[in-house]
């Protein structure tokens, strides 16, 4: 067991929205280790056979050789079918057992095997890198409820959001990068649903994680891109760390070395001065009924988190 409670930033927040980004950033710093969406790396990442952010693949990749050995005995020890699994029973229906007596505790055993996993993961990365915060970018507000459960973890969390037009249309431009189609032109009832799984995500990540005073902070995607050094020393004092000389970023700018991150896009893997961009390709892209959709959808904290104009 550690001496004490191990620090875990979560970062929480939808896909295409700057979480890899961010965590490796953090990554850099002193004392911290990026790991990726963790959540979903005994599963998923290992049945899919995908590579670590060092470019082994994971099942090759001698620090999670050593961290599985350390948690668990052995990479061969976990059944990444029965993790999948494991992970894919977490979901938001779950949560009308909060609303019933006894709730927290019927969630509590429906979850344990996860959780003690969890638990068991985060303690291996702390004795394996020696360093004192573990950043993940896992994303699901329910996998951050989970983490937020283990006694031996001390919680952080960052909820990254991004413009909800700039979301929809990436997420829209990758479906039709891979159906080798045209991300002007496609089907405006997924544009509602991409803006209503917007919507919904970001309101629970607020509904579960706000509940923690001290514990949770929001931030935008473009305002960390605009001054990563001030979004950077936020997080910081969140956490109760210090790193005013050490901060990886210039302006417009921030260092990446190789790290061991697992499960997330292709910036798991960028190398040197990493040049930060708001991507605002849909503002000339993005089709006047696509905008309506997800202005109007989005509205309620679209407004919230002061992305006052839809265009």
């Amino acid at each position: 067991m550690l001496d004490s409670k191990l620090k875990v930033i979560f970062i929480a927040g939808l896909g295409h929205s700057g979480t890899t980004l961010l965590g490796r950033t953090l990554g850099e710093l002193d004392g911290f280790s990026f790991v990726g969406e963790l959540f979903a790396l005994p599963g998923r990442a290992l049945i899919r056979s995908k590579q670590c952010g060092c470019g082994s693949p994971l099942r090759d990749c001698e620090f999670w050789l050593k961290v599985f050995e350390t948690a668990f005995g052995g990479m061969d020890r976990i059944d990444p079918v029965a993790w999948h699994h494991l992970r894919r029973d977490v979901r938001i229906r779950r949560l009308v057992h909060l609303l019933r007596p006894g709730g927290r505790r019927t969630l509590a055993r429906r979850w344990s095997e996860l959780s003690r996993g969890m638990e068991q993961l985060y303690a291996a990365i702390g004795r394996v890198t020696s360093n004192t915060v573990i950043v993940d970018s896992s994303k699901f507000p329910l996998c951050a409820y989970i983490a937020s459960e283990i006694p031996s973890v001390d919680l952080y969390v960052v909820h990254l959001v991004r413009h909800p037009l700039a979301s929809v249309y990436s997420w829209i431009r990758r479906k039709a990068r891979r159906a080798g189609g045209d991300s002007g032109t496609h089907d405006h009832v997924r544009t509602a649903s991409f803006s209503l799984e917007w919507l919904h995500w970001h309101a629970l990540s607020e509904i579960l994680l706000r509940r923690r005073p001290g514990r949770y902070v929001r931030m935008r995607y473009e305002d960390f891109v605009e001054d990563p050094a001030a979004s950077i020393e936020t997080i910081l004092r969140l956490v109760g760390e210090r790193g005013e000389e050490r901060l990886p970023v210039r302006q417009g700018q921030v260092e990446l070395t190789a790290g061991h991150s697992g499960p997330g896009n292709a910036a798991r893997f960028q190398r040197g001065w990493v040049s930060l961009r708001v991507d605002d390709e849909w503002r000339s892209r993005m089709a006047r009924l696509d905008r309506t959709i997800v202005a109007l959808l989005s509205w309620p904290l679209r407004l919230r988190y002061g992305y006052r104009r839809a265009g």
